[in-house]
């Protein structure tokens, strides 16, 4: 069974959300309770692996935080959004979000996973984060090195370079030395994508929607 996370084990504290690193070991705590149940969907078709991550991975990322929910495939194609709330006073039937702070693109596919990086650049939110499954560790470095050309172009396009405008990507694999599935991250700072060492803490890294 997947381990249970509350509020209580894991407190969430008040400004970290959208800071990638923190985002990152927060993921990371999430998907580790979750390995069994990753590791036996780990197949082809993919499809019950996708609805694993989006029906139990990405609500779970916002159990217990304050001020912040997550919205699945429903918002402009993206296929999970972290927002405070939706905007019930404009929109009657409340299908637009108030302040989105993440948005998140999961994709199988690695090589489709271009096409996702370029449509998260286009969102003017704090956090943009792409999860894929590159088979080896040349085809990281072969998307790793495309990423940077595309956010690098939004950066200079946009002038995020002085803003607080995120990119985080997440890679997913398992190794067949273990049969673990293993999980790697970088965020794009200074011109590059930096590798992110996840901080094992026995809890969840403090996340709540930004004051």
């Amino acid at each position: 069974m997947p381990v249970n996370r509350t509020a209580d084990q894991y407190p969430m504290g008040p400004t970290e959300f959208t800071d990638p690193i923190a985002f990152y070991n927060h993921f990371r705590n999430v998907v580790d309770g979750h390995e069994e149940q990753l590791k036996a969907l780990w197949k082809r078709p993919w499809a019950n692996y996708t609805t694993y991550i989006t029906e139990r991975i990405f609500p779970a990322l916002v159990a217990g935080c304050t001020g912040i929910q997550s919205a699945i495939r429903t918002y402009w194609t993206i296929d999970c959004i972290l927002f405070d709330d939706w905007d019930a006073h404009h929109f009657k039937h409340g299908q637009y979000a108030k302040n989105i702070y993440v948005a998140i693109e999961h994709e199988n596919d690695w090589q489709r996973s271009i096409e996702e990086m370029n449509k998260l650049q286009i969102l003017n939110i704090p956090l943009r984060v792409l999860i894929t499954y590159p088979n080896c560790p040349e085809d990281r470095y072969q998307l790793i090195e495309k990423y940077t050309t595309i956010i690098k172009a939004a950066h200079d396009l946009f002038n995020e370079a002085a803003s607080n405008r995120q990119t985080l990507v997440i890679f997913g694999y398992k190794d067949p030395k273990d049969n673990k599935i293993k999980w790697t991250a970088y965020h794009y700072t200074n011109g590059q994508l930096q590798l992110i060492t996840h901080q094992t803490t026995g809890q969840n890294t403090p996340l709540s929607a930004p004051a």
